[in-house]
């Protein structure tokens, strides 16, 4: 089963509050068995949870940080509006953007380990490294923040990616800025590289790099012995049915 074309919610921007809590839109198309992520740029070292979903963040210095939270989608997700994200912290500036996508494994969402980077005071190009996929079709996604009030981003590579979050949030003198990009399932298994970015203004970046890994349908034949797969043919000789794979009859006799 091949990846599908990603299907995405509203952005949720908010600046500094007293609250520790956030919500961001679900796709309003989303069904159970969907791989969810939701990319969150945010200006401290606040942690960003939610119940049933796993993070991954990168953080540079004590002002930029970049989280993943993703799960497989259960009924629970199914028809929901919005999902409320728990803040480890108050006066956090944030952004925040949902992606569902069909087709990733249920069991084994992520080829690799993600890739994080977080680098202080630094001009010009920022870098991380991807992975090489183990098998062809999986789904590059990454995402980066850094901590001005710009929110553009020049990607790497130049061709291929596709931006589904591009925010900028500000609070006080602090702004914060994120983007995340998406590149379609490839044909081939994806060669070592490296994934970011050029930000509009020195600063402190933080960024992950997530691999998915398609839903590959086992077609192996069933032999018989109880371990599954696609059935093999078979024929009734007599009162009994055997298998029949290349066999032909000669006579009263299947050879």
């Amino acid at each position: 089963m091949a990846i599908g074309i990603p299907r995405f919610g509203a952005r949720t921007g908010a600046g500094g509050s007293f609250s520790t809590t956030v919500t961001v839109a679900y796709p309003n198309d989303v069904v159970a068995g969907d791989f969810l992520i939701v990319a969150i740029a945010s200006n401290n070292t606040a942690d960003f949870t939610a119940a049933g979903w796993t993070g991954v963040f990168a953080q540079a210095g004590s002002s930029s940080r970049f989280t993943f939270l993703y799960k497989t989608a259960d009924a629970a997700d199914v028809g929901a509006v919005n999902l409320t994200v728990t803040i480890s912290a108050t006066l956090v500036s944030k952004t925040l953007k949902m992606m569902a996508v069909s087709g990733v494994d249920p069991v084994v969402p992520l080829d690799a380990t993600p890739t994080t980077r977080g680098t202080t005071n630094m001009a010009g190009v920022y870098t991380m490294d991807s992975q090489t996929a183990s098998i062809p079709g999986c789904m590059p996604v990454w995402g980066m923040t850094v901590n001005d009030n710009s929110s553009q981003w020049a990607p790497i590579p130049a061709s291929g990616p596709n931006e589904w979050m591009d925010a900028a949030q500000e609070s006080g003198t602090t702004g914060r800025s994120g983007t995340a990009y998406w590149e379609s399932p490839l044909a081939v298994a994806e060669s070592t590289g490296v994934r970011g970015g050029t930000p509009a203004e020195t600063g402190a970046n933080a960024g992950v790099y997530l691999l998915l890994r398609p839903y590959v349908v086992n077609l192996a034949r069933d032999t018989g012995d109880g371990s599954g797969g696609m059935p093999q043919h078979k024929v009734q000789v007599g009162g009994n049915w055997v298998n029949g794979v290349n066999k032909v009859r000669s006579g009263a006799t299947w050879q």
